[in-house]
């Protein structure tokens, strides 16, 4: 009995033409949505390494990392991180009218 691509027990099937482009579509949405993080949110990348246990390799990554986030400030990419960040600033001060709340000692700011 020989074994066709029709065949469902046949070890080799080839894959359907839709899930290779679900397959696609995939890869393009998280290279995508790396290529975005690394050019706007260049900050937190900083940031990150900065916490790294000193040595040679996070030496070196943060002069990368430190070099990468002064290009993107010099061309302008860094604004909307900073413009969302003093938006949260700005709400996190607003206050409901009304009798003051007291936070609890874990919340204080």
């Amino acid at each position: 009995m020989s074994r066709t691509p029709a065949d469902p027990n046949a070890v080799d099937q080839p894959r359907e033409p839709a899930e290779l482009r679900g397959v696609g579509w995939t890869w393009a949405v998280i290279a995508i949505a790396c290529a975005v993080l690394l050019l706007f949110n260049a900050a937190s990348i900083r940031s990150w390494v900065a916490q790294a246990p000193p040595g040679a390799l996070s030496a070196a990554l943060q002069a990368t990392t430190e070099r990468w986030w002064a290009f993107t400030e010099r061309a302008g990419l860094t604004a909307p991180r900073a413009v969302i960040g003093r938006l949260w600033s700005a709400a996190g001060d607003l206050r409901w009218p009304g009798p003051a709340v007291r936070r609890s000692p874990g919340r204080q700011r």
